[in-house]
């Protein structure tokens, strides 16, 4: 089963992502894909990056902390959409998926960030 190897730390990083804060990672956390003895892909988030976390909607982040349970693989996407542009972004959304299923994030959350990512990219072309 994928996993997270190692813990987030971060700190603010005094910027706002469209009128959102922004944080610095500052030790660097690493999520295996596939099995943790064999993994097919290591992903290393490295220290320095800058994440604004779940980018959630005004209305929403009264419910859905962008720093919530799912902060991780909200940081991991932001990442693989910067840094790992020979995935594609329909596989970079599922690793973003199967990255909260890991978290043990609810079904119907994981799928809402999921449907609400892939609805940015697709009809709002992001």
């Amino acid at each position: 089963m994928s996993s997270f190897t190692t813990p987030l730390q971060y700190k603010p990083h005094n910027t706002l992502y469209h009128g959102r804060p922004t944080y610095e990672i500052t030790e660097e956390f690493e999520y295996c894909f596939g099995s943790l003895e064999n993994p097919l892909a290591t992903f290393k988030v490295p220290v320095g990056f800058v994440t604004d976390f779940a980018s959630i909607p005004w209305p929403f982040r009264l419910i859905f902390h962008p720093d919530g349970p799912w902060a991780k693989a909200a940081v991991l996407h932001d990442w693989l959409i910067t840094n790992q542009l020979d995935i594609s972004k329909p596989v970079q959304d599922s690793i973003f998926y199967e990255a909260m299923g890991v978290l043990k994030i609810s079904k119907f959350i994981s799928w809402s960030f999921f449907t609400a990512v892939r609805f940015y990219r697709e009809v709002l072309g992001h």
